[in-house]
């Protein structure tokens, strides 16, 4: 064979194993890059409007995560167990609790997410429950003998919400729902009101399924106090997407708290927020993630290379 042929085959084999290579360096690809998640079973934000006293509460707290890796975790309380700030006496006369859960109540959740650097789809789920609720919100007691009353008497057997987000590049969702049972609110020592007072239906199972967004405002013509059930806050474009559910919101916005406090607390207004089961998930995409693994066309192309440039190395011998 010519010296002409020799060369010739040697520079096919040295362009074929070049362009296996240009193939094989790192490519772009559209991917889910990270997820979250968390849960809380119940959250007490609550102040006077003059700071005497407040309380920021989650319980169970710092139950979430953020991926990648991935991760599941949960946890659970009893009420028994459950640290809750927020006390405050006035005058040496007034005692003020803002929260109180019952002690056999037990308070749970969890969350999760399957993200990991790869392609393809990925989820982020969350959950809180409460089972067993009994909790008061802002009581009052006089030298620690005489009961006052409180603003919020809550109980249920069961109230529940979760969260998902699943899927790809262009083509996330999101999913909620919640759901309470035995449900009973008691506010400023007014008739209790239930899920027939609110106009809603249970199941077979006693589980009330609230239509999404269903709210109540001044409940019971209480100035400033608003109760939203199966509440549902969803974010979702091509590349990103979230939801927040809570199962049960009451928003105090200046509620007037003077009959609680035997003439101590005048003036003053209750504002924030109770939330009981609260759910998030979210997932994060990239239309350009990075993706060190060749393709099969990539692979295919290299091991051409080394063939060609092991032709070449016979014909120079």
């Amino acid at each position: 064979m010519n010296h002409e042929n020799v060369l010739t085959k040697t520079r096919v084999a040295t362009i074929t194993s070049l362009i296996a290579g240009i193939a094989f360096v790192t490519s772009a690809q559209a991917a889910v890059i990270s997820g979250s998640s968390s849960g809380f079973a119940l959250g007490v934000d609550l102040g006077l409007a003059n700071d005497l006293v407040t309380a920021d509460i989650k319980i169970p707290s710092a139950v979430g995560g953020n991926a990648p890796a991935s991760y599941d975790i949960n946890d659970s309380l009893l009420g028994a167990d459950a640290v809750l700030n927020g006390e405050v006496t006035v005058n040496n006369l007034l005692n003020i609790s803002l929260a109180n859960v019952a002690n056999d109540t037990l308070l749970a959740s969890a969350a999760s997410s399957n993200v990991d650097g790869g392609v393809g789809n990925r989820q982020s789920d969350a959950s809180a429950e409460v089972n067993s609720l009994g909790l008061d919100i802002f009581s009052t007691q006089l030298l620690n003998t005489v009961d006052l009353g409180s603003a919020l008497s809550i109980s249920s057997s069961t109230i529940f919400a979760d969260s998902s987000v699943s899927g790809d590049v262009n083509n996330l969702n999101a999913t909620g729902s919640s759901y309470v049972e035995d449900l009973s609110i008691s506010l400023f020592g007014l008739a209790a009101i239930n899920h027939v007072n609110l106009g809603l239906q249970a199941d077979a199972l006693g589980r009330v399924f609230a239509p999404t967004n269903f709210n109540v405002l001044s409940v019971q013509g209480i100035a400033g106090l608003d109760l939203f059930l199966n509440e549902q806050v969803e974010t979702c474009n091509n590349f990103s997407c979230s939801i927040t559910v809570n199962a049960l919101r009451l928003s105090f916005n200046g509620v007037d708290v003077s009959d609680l406090g035997a003439g101590l607390l005048n003036g003053n207004t209750l504002n924030g927020d109770v939330i009981i089961g609260q759910a998030v998930a979210a997932l994060q995409a990239q239309a350009d993630a990075v993706n060190d693994v060749p393709a099969p066309a990539s692979a295919a192309l290299m091991l051409l290379g080394i063939l060609a440039a092991g032709t070449a190395r016979k014909y120079r011998k």
